[in-house]
């Protein structure tokens, strides 16, 4: 099955005491009993989720962790992207910022699920599976700056003091020094 074909459709059963037709299509003398809906269901993830941790492994050679995080942000995905009758290559850039927005996680979770996003996508991209890259905008959480630890006044005093000797440890010191 290709990404844009669709899945086996999934029946949807009348509510209780109506039937899946309008009324005045069936009548029991007439016709066959009415038959259920049927929806079809948008294709799985499964398949371009396996073929990218496959490369993920083989190729770029990723932890064992990393693969399993990347498979539960993708899993993770695309049951979003079910819910909204979506398949993975027709994803736009709104449905994938809708998906981020949604999850409530912190700060280095969601650079980590924007990470795997693109790489995904540029993958599926690379592999002929898509035309355009929803990704290609998508823009994660600003990482703080943090300011640099400073020296404590002991720290910079046992610097600043004369290294002594005559062997290459304190020859190179004195010449760091200066």
């Amino acid at each position: 099955m290709t990404p844009t074909q669709l899945a086996p459709p999934r029946v949807e059963a009348a509510p209780p005491g109506a039937s899946a037709l309008p009324a005045a299509s069936w009548h029991p003398a007439q016709d066959a009993p009415p038959q259920p809906r049927i929806i079809p269901r948008p294709a799985s993830i499964e398949p371009l989720l396996l073929d990218f941790l496959a490369y993920l492994e083989l190729e770029r050679g990723l932890s064992r962790n990393t693969l399993e995080a990347y498979r539960s942000d993708l899993l993770q995905l695309g049951e979003f992207l079910q819910r909204r009758g979506l398949t993975a290559t027709a994803a736009t850039h709104g449905d994938l910022a809708a998906f981020l927005s949604q999850l409530g996680v912190a700060p280095s979770t969601l650079a980590r699920k924007v990470a795997c996003l693109r790489s995904f996508y540029r993958h599926l991209r690379r592999e002929g599976g898509i035309e355009h890259d929803p990704t290609a905008d998508l823009r994660g959480p600003r990482k703080p700056q943090r300011l640099p630890r400073v020296l404590s006044r002991d720290e910079i005093a046992r610097l600043l003091s004369e290294p002594s000797g005559t062997d290459p440890c304190a020859l190179r010191d004195r010449a760091l020094r200066r």
